[in-house]
């Protein structure tokens, strides 16, 4: 009882003090030479607490904009790097696909230079003859007896020799000879590339049978059709056709 009566008339002489002299600058004496103790009021401290917090405040304001500017900023940057990388990406997609299709290019280019190449190296001839002296009736002359071949698929012969005509199976420079043998006086035949007319060729101007050649060079690309025309009455065995692949 005695201990809280103590304390109570000590916060009450503090409070006195407070309120009549203030609160005091230096509590050591000694740092003053005159030993004078120097005091501030209560309100003068409350005002000076509340305007220090009111700076505090303000300060953590100004730095809470500060580091959501900042933050935009970094953003911002992020942001446009991200578009810089997409667009560097696009880029690279697009070298790429340029890259490939030249890649594409090049490698189709070098097959076909080396199909060229092979055809080139490619040894093709046939020669065939006529088996049955006859007038074909369509005009288009049939060598079924063959004499000679290489470089041609069966069924490239076997079209041939019932169709008469020779289907070039690689593209390149032909060289063609046809010997017709026949009794006609001064009659016409031809030689074809397709449907046109590469070459011309007469029979003897006599009535007795005679041996009678026309032969070109002629460029011819894959499955051009190359034959003999003709609408005279051919002797056999003579009568023959040589096609061959010289280029």
């Amino acid at each position: 009882m005695f201990l809280e009566y103590h304390t109570a008339i000590f916060c009450l002489s503090l409070a006195f003090r407070l309120s009549v002299y203030g609160l005091l600058l230096e509590p050591d004496h000694t740092l003053n030479p005159n030993g004078n103790k120097q005091y501030i009021s209560l309100e003068t401290f409350i005002k000076e607490k509340k305007f220090l917090q009111q700076q505090i405040d303000q300060l953590r304001r100004e730095n809470e904009q500060t580091l959501q500017v900042l933050a935009g900023q970094l953003k911002q940057k992020l942001s446009d790097l991200d578009g810089k990388i997409v667009q560097s990406n696009n880029q690279l997609d697009s070298f790429r696909n340029e890259q490939n299709v030249t890649f594409t290019s090049v490698f189709s280019q070098m097959t076909a230079l080396q199909t060229r190449i092979s055809g080139n190296s490619l040894k093709v001839g046939i020669t065939a003859c006529v088996t049955v002296e006859q007038t074909f009736q369509d005009l288009t002359v049939k060598f079924p007896n063959i004499h000679s071949k290489v470089g041609i698929s069966n069924a490239g012969v076997t079209s041939f020799q019932s169709t008469g005509k020779f289907i070039c199976e690689t593209s390149g420079l032909y060289f063609i000879s046809a010997e017709l043998r026949t009794s006609c006086n001064s009659c016409a035949y031809h030689l074809k590339k397709n449907d046109d007319i590469i070459a011309f060729g007469a029979s003897a101007a006599s009535p007795h049978m005679a041996t009678n050649t026309i032969s070109l060079v002629v460029e011819a690309q894959a499955n051009d059709i190359l034959y003999v025309y003709a609408g005279v009455t051919v002797n056999a065995d003579y009568s023959c056709l040589t096609v061959i692949k010289i280029k």
